[in-house]
């Protein structure tokens, strides 16, 4: 999953200090806990972000040179919250803007053109991504943001403006004995057997794996076998290897959307149904 900072989301729409504040330290916790979900790849901006209103007067660039040098402790803390949040590579490449794209409008009414949203709506395929937006505007009322052009994928995309809307996603293993198969199992067609990986390798290929959203389950691929990961609890889970019948619908679903495995490790993968 790739993770990008919502650049329509800044409309000019913060007054004070405060207000600027708070958006600034709730963003780079979401910021933290979205690295994770992109396989700890750094969260994405566009170069134009940092031209964006930050307040009626004043861009996110402007309002940074506001704070520069003025002695405050304050002021300096949020001028490198700022830099680090917002301004800081990596960019989103110009090749990721898809020109059939272009004039699409989002819902807060500007069109997407040269934006993150305008990225996450260029691609191909059908995986789903995520954007991080700020407070006090439209975009933080939507768990997901659509956008209706001929150009564009019709795949959301997820709309974070706290960390905990993000929490819910992680995932963590179990290695509990309790959890574990003792003998084989043959469950719609799928033989599961015993976890026949370290808890390390588990954790790593259940945190690279794809879930198609509405399942429960989670599925990976490692060392040509694919595993299915079950939570017994919010967050946690067990996991077995499974054989592939061919005829499994989610594993159909995950290989037309992702192509047929092995994957180059990528976060958290999600997919619509």
């Amino acid at each position: 999953m790739d993770v990008s900072i919502n650049d329509l989301s800044f409309k000019g729409q913060f007054t004070s200090f405060s207000e600027i504040e708070a958006c600034v330290n709730d963003l780079m916790a979401v910021t933290q806990v979205a690295e994770e979900l992109a396989g700890y790849k750094p969260v994405r901006r566009t170069r134009g972000l940092a031209g964006r209103m930050l307040t009626r007067t004043e861009s996110l660039r402007s309002y940074m040179n506001s704070l520069y040098g003025t002695g405050r402790a304050a002021d300096e803390k949020l001028l490198q919250s700022i830099l680090l949040t917002f301004v800081k590579g990596p960019f989103i490449p110009d090749d990721a803007f898809d020109d059939q794209v272009r004039g699409a409008v989002s819902i807060c009414g500007d069109v997407v053109d040269d934006t993150a949203l305008h990225a996450c709506f260029s691609r191909k395929d059908e995986s789903v991504h995520a954007v991080i937006s700020a407070p006090l505007h439209p975009y933080d009322s939507v768990p997901e943001i659509r956008v209706a052009s001929n150009g564009c994928a019709q795949v959301p995309v997820l709309n974070f403006v706290s960390s905990t809307q993000c929490t819910p996603l992680l995932r963590d293993y179990d290695a509990n004995p309790k959890h574990e198969l003792k003998t084989d199992k043959l469950v719609n067609n799928n033989v599961h057997t015993k976890m026949d990986l370290d808890s390390d390798t588990a954790l790593a290929c259940l945190r690279d794996g794809i879930q198609v959203i509405g399942d429960r389950y989670v599925y990976g691929y490692h060392n040509e076998k694919w595993y299915e990961f079950r939570p017994h609890e919010d967050g946690r889970y067990h996991g077995f290897p499974i054989v592939d019948p061919g005829n499994e619908g989610t594993l159909n679903r995950i290989i037309r959307v992702f192509g047929e495995p092995p994957y180059s490790p990528a976060g958290y993968q999600f997919c619509l149904a």
